[in-house]
């Protein structure tokens, strides 16, 4: 697989007691979601999607891919409240594209950061 990963299970935790049943989850790697529920939406790049995509489906939570930061700002932007969490594989590349208003980053672990919407 990806060879060592963040620790997601600190960002998982904090959301967990805040988290609303309409809220969206966005994360980069599903298999990580045990620690909390299935994502709704997977964001995908060049690296990540060789382990997470297979036959152009993600294939370890069956989330919706999103496979560019305006995928996923459109996605984010269509909905209510969310969390997206992603590692430092997306967030230095995508974070500076988030449209929706959002006061930065929620929560940050170990190459881990948690946004809110």
């Amino acid at each position: 697989m990806m060879g060592d990963l963040p620790d997601y299970e600190p960002s998982f935790d904090y959301i967990e007691d805040i988290y609303s049943e309409d809220d969206v989850l966005i994360t980069d790697l599903p298999p990580i979601s045990y620690y909390f529920k299935r994502p709704d939406f997977t964001t995908v790049n060049n690296i990540t999607g060789k382990d997470l995509v297979e036959d152009g489906e993600e294939c370890y939570s069956d989330s919706e891919l999103l496979k560019s930061p305006e995928e996923l700002n459109k996605k984010i932007n269509k909905t209510d409240s969310g969390w997206l969490i992603l590692d430092s594989t997306f967030y230095e590349g995508w974070s500076y594209e988030l449209s929706k208003d959002h006061n930065g980053t929620e929560y940050e672990s170990d190459g881990v950061k948690v946004w809110n919407w």
